[in-house]
């Protein structure tokens, strides 16, 4: 199982304990930061979210490389886009599921 997407999990039940708030900008920075930090100090490359952009694009339908600001336009406020955000990505992952190994 992918260890951000474990991660992910805890911080979707306890949001406060990670971001202070439910805020999709907070979860975006956490998430980036996760991921800079494995391909430092771990020197891999986290495969969870290929093929997300495309995804979001697609259900969008518009082209950006940035898709929480896609999700954040779309979901208003920024707690509501947190939950939107984990509600696309369940269903991305179940499209593709190689991603969670």
């Amino acid at each position: 199982m992918n260890n951000l997407y474990i991660k992910l999990q805890e911080v979707k039940q306890r949001p406060e304990l990670y971001l202070n708030e439910k805020s999709l900008d907070k979860l975006s920075a956490f998430i980036l930061g996760y991921m800079l930090c494995e391909e430092d100090y771990l020197k891999k490359r986290n495969k969870l979210f290929e093929g997300f952009e495309k995804y979001i694009n697609l259900k969008y339908n518009i082209k950006t490389n940035n898709v929480f600001q896609v999700i954040s336009f779309y979901n208003i406020p920024q707690a509501k886009a947190f939950d939107k955000f984990f509600e696309l990505l369940e269903d991305f992952l179940r499209l593709h599921p190689e991603n969670l190994e």
